[in-house]
């Protein structure tokens, strides 16, 4: 006796069942009471500094709320850190957070920075094949993601030994020729250790990674103690 339905009769009602619930989802999710409703400006920007400062800057040196306002349909929240003003944007809602934006109207897609402006995005390079491969891991000293990718990529480095390129980039901005003209996102003492680091890079890279290692680990957890640095009284 032959089958009331055929396989691919059967397999096109499992797709239309499914498309249905997935409809059905999607429709109770938007309509139910309280989900994707905007939040007040001051709300999300209170949120979203307190967000940054439990998870994004370093222990004890907070970033301060400088304006929040409306941007294209996103809250742009503007926050001052370590005397450097960022614009970040979140969702109206407040539960989706977002550090850039691009300007797709402009040539090229453009990077804004909530002023208005943006600079050309720079275009991909080729890749170039070779035997010997060169990685460059773009850091900050006392970044806590910085730490967390200098640890994994220790590993590589511990593996491939000189088989591999491997260097690390500091995220700066050099204002002139001397140290004290380099600025780092958490402040003097980062932008040191940057240069320090890139001291022994140069001129002791076979040092390097031990140094990396010990410092992360004995160094970086101290510079977040406010109690390290007071001075001793008397």
């Amino acid at each position: 006796m032959q089958p009331v339905f055929g396989k691919m009769t059967i397999a096109l009602i499992i797709g239309i069942f499914a498309v249905l619930i997935i409809f059905l989802a999607v429709f109770l999710s938007a309509s139910s009471p309280g989900q994707n409703q905007p939040v007040p400006p001051g709300t999300c920007g209170d949120k979203v500094l307190q967000y940054v400062n439990q998870n994004l800057v370093q222990p004890g040196s907070p970033a301060t709320l400088v304006a929040t306002s409306e941007d294209r349909g996103l809250y742009g929240i503007r926050i001052q850190y370590h005397s450097q003003e960022i614009t970040l944007y979140a969702s109206k809602d407040c539960s989706l957070l977002f550090t850039s934006n691009y300007d797709m109207n402009q040539a090229g897609g453009a990077y804004g920075t909530g002023s208005g402006q943006g600079t050309q995005a720079a275009q991909p390079a080729a890749p170039v094949k070779s035997t010997r491969p060169a990685v460059d891991l773009y850091v900050m000293a006392f970044c806590p993601y910085g730490t967390q990718a200098e640890a994994v990529m220790k590993s590589v480095v511990d593996l491939l030994g000189s088989k591999a390129d491997i260097r690390l980039r500091y995220i700066t901005t050099v204002t002139g020729t001397t140290a004290d003209s380099v600025n780092s996102l958490h402040g003097p003492t980062e932008a040191q250790e940057d240069l320090r680091q890139i001291c022994i890079q140069k001129y002791y890279p076979e040092k390097l990674w031990t140094y990396i290692a010990r410092f992360n680990e004995a160094c970086y957890p101290a510079s977040g103690n406010t109690e390290t640095h007071r001075k001793p009284a008397g």
